[in-house]
């Protein structure tokens, strides 16, 4: 038996969510970024918020509480266009009309060799810095 005029805090159970709005994203590195976005205000409670990748092939990037509008992104790949939506789900599982949503480019992976300055005395002795010794050519005995 269902009643249609059952209510969640005292709104409608098939009221929607409202959209979040205004996703940005923040901490950009090559493989990892913190997506955020601002709640909608009204509207059915928002239960939690599912994240996808908005391009193909799409997938389902992960889910935050109705109360943790930020969703950090790990193992990216660097030098990579991203697009991501976020959408506002109730508890009676209903998402919310319009995504937020966000594009970005991971920058490119740079690893540079550190540098380690030359320590003293251990140069590689200059060529030719000595004269030939006598006597200690390929063919000739040396006396030593």
């Amino acid at each position: 038996m269902t009643n249609s005029n059952f209510s969640y805090c005292n709104r409608p159970i098939n009221e929607r969510p409202v959209s979040p709005t205004n996703m940005v994203t923040s901490n950009l590195t090559p493989t990892s970024v913190l997506l955020s976005w601002t709640p909608g205000i009204g509207g059915a409670p928002v239960a939690y918020f599912n994240v996808w990748q908005a391009a193909s092939p799409g997938y389902w990037a992960g889910q935050t509480d109705g109360n943790t509008p930020w969703l950090a992104l790990y193992n990216l790949n660097p030098n990579t266009n991203y697009a991501f939506q976020a959408f506002a789900v109730g508890f009676d599982g209903q998402y919310s009309l319009e995504p937020a949503g966000t594009y970005f480019v991971t920058p490119p992976l740079y690893y540079r060799q550190p540098y380690y300055p030359p320590r003293p005395g251990c140069y590689p002795p200059p060529q030719y810095s000595c004269p030939p010794r006598p006597n200690c050519g390929t063919h000739k005995k040396s006396g030593w």
